[in-house]
């Protein structure tokens, strides 16, 4: 499959004719090439989900639902681990949520909110990391994607949250569309950005050899 060019916007790069329909040809693709990185896929990923059920969990939790995400948990809803447990994850620097992780995660930083913003009134972690109310964290990693599941925009943004996010004015930390961030996937997969370690069942990074436009946008 030849890989989507990258456009910048105004909210960051952005896979050109980022589409639903592109986003399920992408992660295809990128299932097919972990396995050739050597991923046991099948031991790994859960089963996707139907669109009832994706809706109705972001719904449960106030937010709205990118028709990207229903592709994204309707290719697989998370990984486990394999028996025996072997390192991870099996997407390069993606430990994958499932919806209902993802949801719980998200509410359970809006429980703890208000007793937070109590003791430090002048510090809310999340909104200067990049992933306030309405970002939902698809990574079990606190530096991991995030989507914004607040506006019906078309395709959505995306954000890689961190500490340095709320000191950032030249557009790093953002992009547009998870076409865009499977297209660096793949593209560092091809590359040699991500090599899988088999020894110790780990993904080795080497950001010079990562897509330029994720490099400048410090996305990994």
């Amino acid at each position: 499959m030849d890989l989507p060019e990258i456009a910048q916007t105004s909210d960051g790069p952005m896979a050109l004719h980022s589409t639903p329909q592109l986003l399920r040809k992408l992660l295809l693709n990128l299932e097919a090439e972990c396995r050739r990185a050597g991923i046991d896929v099948d031991s790994w990923l859960k089963p996707g989900i139907d669109e009832s059920e994706v809706r109705l969990a972001l719904s449960g939790a106030g937010l709205s639902c990118p028709d990207e995400l229903v592709i994204w948990y309707g290719w697989h809803n998370g990984h486990t681990r394999p028996v025996p447990r072997t390192g991870g994850p099996p997407l390069p620097r993606l430990s994958m949520m499932s919806v209902e992780e993802a949801v719980d995660v998200y509410t359970e930083k809006l429980k703890s909110k208000p007793a937070t913003l109590q003791q430090f009134p002048d510090f809310d972690i999340d909104h200067h990391w990049g992933a306030g109310s309405g970002w939902l964290r698809l990574d079990q990693n606190v530096h991991g994607v995030a989507i914004d599941c607040s506006l019906e925009t078309v395709p959505p943004r995306v954000r890689f949250p961190n500490e340095d996010f709320q000191y950032e004015t030249g557009g790093r930390f953002r992009a547009v569309s998870l076409c865009t961030y499977v297209t660096w996937q793949i593209y560092g997969l091809r590359q040699g950005g991500f090599k899988y370690n088999v020894t110790t069942a780990t993904w080795d990074v080497d950001s010079g050899r990562l897509a330029p436009s994720q490099q400048a946008a410090s996305f990994f």
